[in-house]
């Protein structure tokens, strides 16, 4: 084999190797991350629905009652988002996925249970 065969054998590798690590780290780079619009809509659990829009949550209780919270702010983290509300406490959504996400149960305030929700119908 001559070294032009040879040296172009090994430019098209190199630049196949190229391509593949730039096209993963594209992908990595272009992974959803999560954001506040991800929470806002309508969430169906077993014993409440929520609503969320930008500046509050209403709850709807299986019995009809309704409770509105008001956001103070939207932290978004990796892999969770956490609510603070004006009434001067927060609340941790993680789990997001195929239309679900998880209220982690609260380790103060009303020291409420971890609640499995998913996007209403």
């Amino acid at each position: 084999m001559s070294s032009d065969v040879r040296r172009s054998a090994f430019t098209s590798c190199g630049v196949a190797l190229l391509t593949l690590a730039l096209a993963f780290v594209a992908g990595e780079s272009n992974a959803k991350g999560l954001s506040a619009a991800d929470l806002m809509g309508r969430w169906c659990g077993n014993t409440s629905t929520y609503t969320f829009t930008p500046s509050q949550l209403t709850v709807g209780f299986k019995t009809g009652q309704k409770k509105v919270l008001h956001i103070k702010s939207i932290e978004v983290q990796e892999n969770y988002i956490n609510v603070h509300w004006v009434e001067a406490s927060n609340t941790v959504f993680s789990n997001f996925k195929n239309d679900t996400m998880v209220q982690d149960a609260n380790t103060y305030g009303d020291m409420g249970p971890k609640r499995e929700f998913h996007r209403c119908k």
